[in-house]
């Protein structure tokens, strides 16, 4: 009897060192698990960030590539001087439809505006802050966002020169060109499909939650002239 005691004893010891085996090999396979798998989102996580800062940076590019080709012109430096509006409605007017932009605005060289227009479904005047204008003393070409009555307005600035200023560096500006596209439902929608994500807009206060694991996602400031957030992406 002691002897099948003795046996039962080391069957028992047996089964509990292997059950304490086991125990401990699951316990270290989900530690490495949840390790691994915290080493994807945050992969993920970094992978997204700089996809979606790239996305913004692209979708910005055009903006700032038609200010700058626009304002090195003479026929343009020309009608500044002479108020030709006429010049303006069809040379700088037809920005909007040609490019797909909401806003385009023409100032003076004494910061005085002296055309403007907005798109099909859009009506705002006069959104560009005065104060912007004491930035083009270090740089010819500014970006920044703005939130407007029609919404969020991602907005490109140039000087105007003459036709071999390319540079835009060698001459006085003549006036200012100012071109805008809007963060409109259409605009968030295309960016949506050619990045493949689930883009939205949201107000400086919204907040998101970080610790939650069921999705990736990344938040881009929209910042305005003076690096205060108008908006998030």
């Amino acid at each position: 009897m002691k002897k099948n005691l003795s046996v039962y004893k080391i069957v028992f010891a047996v089964i509990c060192m292997t059950g304490l085996f086991f125990l401990l090999v699951t316990l270290v396979l989900s530690k490495l698990e949840n390790r691994e798998s915290e080493n994807i989102f945050q992969a993920s996580q970094q992978q997204l960030e700089q996809e979606a800062k790239a996305l913004i940076s692209i979708s910005n590019r055009p903006l700032g590539q038609i200010a700058w080709d626009y304002t090195y012109w003479d026929e343009f430096v020309a009608a500044i001087s002479r108020n030709n509006q006429k010049w303006f409605k069809d040379n700088i007017t037809t920005i909007l439809t040609s490019f797909r932009l909401e806003y385009v605005c023409v100032y003076d060289a004494n910061f005085n505006i002296i055309h403007e227009a907005s798109g099909d479904g859009i009506s705002v005047r006069r959104i560009i802050p005065p104060e912007i204008f004491s930035k083009f003393k270090d740089t010819s070409l500014i970006g920044f966002s703005i939130n407007t009555t029609a919404g969020i307005f991602e907005v490109t600035g140039s000087s105007v020169h003459p036709t071999d200023d390319p540079s835009h560096s060698k001459t006085k500006p003549s006036g200012y060109l100012f071109v805008a596209k809007n963060w409109n439902k259409d605009f968030i929608n295309e960016l949506s499909s050619l990045s493949g994500t689930q883009i939205k807009l949201l107000a400086p206060e919204d907040k998101t939650d970080k610790n939650d694991r069921s999705n990736v996602n990344s938040i881009i400031n929209l910042k305005g002239w003076d690096e205060q957030v108008v908006g998030k992406i």
